[in-house]
């Protein structure tokens, strides 16, 4: 029997009049709040910007560790990688941004 390999997961998500990627990550270990993330998951971010999709398709990393019970969502740009903080149409608000 073959298992499910979830590391190459990717989420393809529609809500009314929006569509987005999104990959979710969990972590071991406490994220620093100093840390870029592109030298933290350097190979899922290129996963995520290399998929097949256009590239103005929203792509989204959500990273959670073992002891968070929040997920700190990233938006992934060609250019770089951006914490949200606050999403109102998701009522999301991320307590680890500054």
């Amino acid at each position: 029997m073959k298992t499910f390999d979830y590391r190459f997961l990717y989420l393809h998500l529609f809500k009314p009049s929006f569509a987005f990627l999104m990959k979710v990550r969990v972590l071991r270990y406490h994220i620093d709040p100093d840390a870029f993330f592109e030298e933290l998951i350097p190979d899922e971010i290129t996963r995520v910007r290399n998929l097949p999709f256009p590239t103005w398709m929203p792509r989204e990393i959500w990273l959670r560790t073992q002891h968070e019970r929040t997920f700190r969502r990233l938006f992934i740009l060609d250019t770089g990688v951006w914490e949200v903080g606050w999403m109102k149409p998701d009522g999301y608000v991320n307590p680890h941004a500054r």
